[in-house]
């Protein structure tokens, strides 16, 4: 039978480490912490940059369709001018 002077048997595995190991695992934990907040910021930033990147390009591609539908509109405007005249300045 245990003693109950001594408490769980939990402390008592704990109490008899050294100090080496305790000042170890004191460091460790929030270092392994530290490490796994960053790498998920990282892992954050990164998708977030390339979803900026996708929408950059999404933009572009938009401007680009503007542009060309403005062609297209003021060619239309231009033809229909020359038609309706006869005249080359459109």
């Amino acid at each position: 039978m245990r003693d109950a002077t001594r408490g769980p048997a939990l402390a008592n595995g704990w109490v008899d480490r050294s100090i080496r190991t305790k000042g170890l695992v004191v460091i460790a934990v929030p270092v392994a912490v530290l490490f796994i907040v960053l790498a998920s910021t990282f892992w954050f930033t990164h998708v977030a940059n390339r979803g900026q990147n996708i929408a950059v390009q999404a933009r572009t591609s938009e401007d680009a369709a503007t542009t060309l539908e403005n062609s297209l509109l003021a060619a239309q405007t231009a033809l229909r001018g020359y038609l309706l005249t006869q005249e080359a300045s459109f």
